[in-house]
């Protein structure tokens, strides 16, 4: 009894207010267009073949890390429990390339002309701008925490 007061107490108060009663028709969901930008509101420019994407390799040091691809254009590279690198990535001149964030290098590339889609296990080998050889080996990819530079 107290509830169907309350409930109806509820809805003279809104009348009263002039408020009228909320719409009950499911959202039409293609009404939102698709966003063409990131949360930082910088351009989607993510090549599909390595959108969503991670890849193994040895570091320099000997390390064996992890490099993910996000869709939104961001990479994220960790190795032995600890964020190693990260920033932006794009697909240009048919080229792979890495804008860190956090590292003080140019932008790293890689030629990618010659890449297909390759699943789990599979390695791909190309060359970076300097011409060296390198080697990447397709893992399940799993998110890896971004964290903004500052």
């Amino acid at each position: 009894m107290k509830q169907l007061i309350i409930a109806s107490t509820a809805v003279l108060a809104l009348s009263a207010c002039g408020e009228a009663e909320p719409s009950l028709e499911p959202l039409d969901e293609t009404a939102i267009p698709e966003s063409e930008t990131d949360l930082a509101g910088e351009v989607k420019d993510a090549d599909p073949r390595f959108a969503d994407t991670a890849w193994e390799w040895q570091s320099a040091e000997a390390t064996i890390v992890t490099t993910n691809l996000d869709a939104a254009g961001t990479y994220r590279t960790a190795g032995a429990g600890e964020l190693l690198d990260q920033g932006r990535w794009q697909v240009k001149d048919d080229r792979l390339c890495f804008d860190s964030e956090l590292l003080d290098d140019e932008p790293g590339c890689f030629l990618a002309k010659k890449f297909y889609p390759l699943d789990v296990g599979e390695t791909w080998e190309t060359e970076n701008d300097d011409g060296e050889t390198a080697r990447f080996t397709r893992v399940a990819y799993q998110p890896i925490a971004f964290i903004p530079a500052g």
